[in-house]
Parts: C-alpha cells; structure tokens; sequence
C-alpha cells in the first residue's frame, strides 16, 4: 500500500491508517500458507516418490539368506559336434 502510495504521487500513508489491514494481510497469508502445507502433505502421502517405493520393495536386510542359484546354459546339440 506504501509503495502504490508513492508511485502515484501520494507521499507515504500513516501507519495508524494500515495498521488493520497489516494485520488482517498477515491472518490470510498464515491461513494460506497453512492450507498450502496440508494440501502438500496430503498430495505426498497419495503419491509416495520413487526413492520411496524402492525402499517399501527392498527386503529389509539384503546380506542374509541364500544365495540365488543361476541355472548353467545349456548347450544345443548341434554346438557338442
């Protein structure tokens, strides 16, 4: 308000003046900004990131266990002669 105030020739306004107005802009914004975060962590609760969904597909601890077995190719028939 200070500021369109001086770019139209007004000179500044009394702070008593904007004093409401300050303070009503500083509600809204808080109420805004919280609204924002909650919409956010809803969102990210929905859709859960990548790195996310790899750590919930990995076994918790990948050193323990058996060793996976890998089948020996096989050779053709025609490849023995």
């Amino acid at each position: 308000m200070q500021t369109m105030s001086l770019l139209t020739g007004g000179g500044l306004v009394p702070l008593n003046l904007i004093t409401y107005d300050i303070v009503l802009s500083t509600v809204f914004g808080g109420i805004t900004a919280a609204g924002t975060m909650i919409l956010a962590q809803r969102d990210e609760a929905k859709n859960p990131t990548m790195q996310e969904i790899v750590e919930r597909m990995e076994p918790p601890s990948l050193g323990e266990g058996n060793a996976a077995t890998f089948r020996t190719a096989e050779r053709s028939h025609s490849a023995e002669r």
